[in-house]
């Protein structure tokens, strides 16, 4: 009979994040988010979490995952004990990057990649590239994010032009 043996220490904390960016927004006004779940700690309930980080006009995606990435690992520093940390993502220029096997241009991203390698520092990580079908949990957290700032950005029109109607009424 085998041993099956687990290659994953009892501390070993998984970790899918994602960016999404709304470039299609009526009037321009987009929204940029992350989504994150944090998996397997210590045998506890998953821990997930999304943002609006900004507007999808000043930004690109790769901003989005690095502002994730770099959420995530201040909140295991913070919080959490672990031995271990794999990062999951369906975005292959990010896990080339972070495995420093192609380099970061963008500006922007290039400062948010340094912060994420400090943080990152004393941490056994390892980066990997998942499809996006198992990434779908972060990948609909940030969408969603960006679908209910829209919504928002809406009823907030639709109020101020009922406030100018009642104005004008009042007049």
């Amino acid at each position: 009979m085998k041993k099956i043996i687990n290659r994953e220490l009892p501390y070993t904390i998984k970790v899918y994040i994602d960016g999404f960016c709304d470039y299609n927004h009526p009037r321009g006004k987009g929204k940029c988010a992350i989504g994150y779940v944090i998996d397997r700690i210590k045998d506890r309930c998953p821990i997930s979490d999304s943002e609006v980080i900004g507007e999808a006009e000043d930004m690109r995606k790769s901003i989005a995952i690095y502002t994730a990435l770099n959420r995530v690992l201040e909140m295991i520093k913070r919080k959490m004990d672990t031995e271990r940390i794999v990062i999951q993502s369906d975005s292959r220029p990010f896990i080339k990057q972070m495995d420093e096997e192609w380099k970061v241009k963008d500006e922007n991203a290039k400062r948010l990649f340094t912060r994420a390698k400090v943080l990152a520092h004393g941490i056994d990580i390892t980066y990997r590239k998942i499809s996006a079908k198992e990434n779908t949990k972060a990948h609909n957290l940030a969408r969603e994010c960006t679908i209910w700032a829209r919504d928002e950005y809406f009823k907030f029109q639709h109020q101020t032009k009922e406030e100018e109607a009642n104005d004008r009424s009042m007049d």
